[in-house]
């Protein structure tokens, strides 16, 4: 396992990481994820220490087997839910997705908003 940078300065060549790496921070650290994006748009967002970077990383090290599964499963199953809820709001035929959509914008749920501003950014890409 190569969690750091070595082998790509060696060989200059592109080395992935099938467990991460120290030089990449997790998705909750990155608003460009979906994790990310919600972990930002919190009251108190997460916030890495400048020089410590390597601490926020994404490189596997407390988990394994069954909990490295159940993240994938996680990450899968949400990106799925997106896709679908977005083909679905593109559906002009689709007046139940676009009703709860609508529903959700006006909702009091604590979550509404961070969802809504969540869904406008991935289906307006801004």
């Amino acid at each position: 396992m190569n969690y750091d940078t070595n082998l790509d300065k060696l060989t200059d060549s592109k080395i992935y990481h099938l467990h991460g790496s120290f030089d990449v921070l997790y998705d909750t650290y990155r608003p460009d994820t979906i994790n990310g994006y919600l972990a930002q748009s919190k009251v108190y967002p997460p916030a890495v220490v400048k020089g410590k970077e390597h601490l926020y990383c994404n490189a596997i090290m407390g988990f394994s087997g069954p909990r490295k599964l159940e993240i994938n499963n996680t990450y899968s199953n949400g990106i799925i839910a997106l896709e679908n809820m977005i083909a679905r709001l593109n559906n002009p035929l689709d007046v139940e997705t676009r009703t709860r959509f609508e529903c959700l914008k006006t909702s009091s749920s604590p979550i509404s908003p961070q969802l809504i501003r969540l869904l406008i950014h991935i289906y307006f890409c801004i």
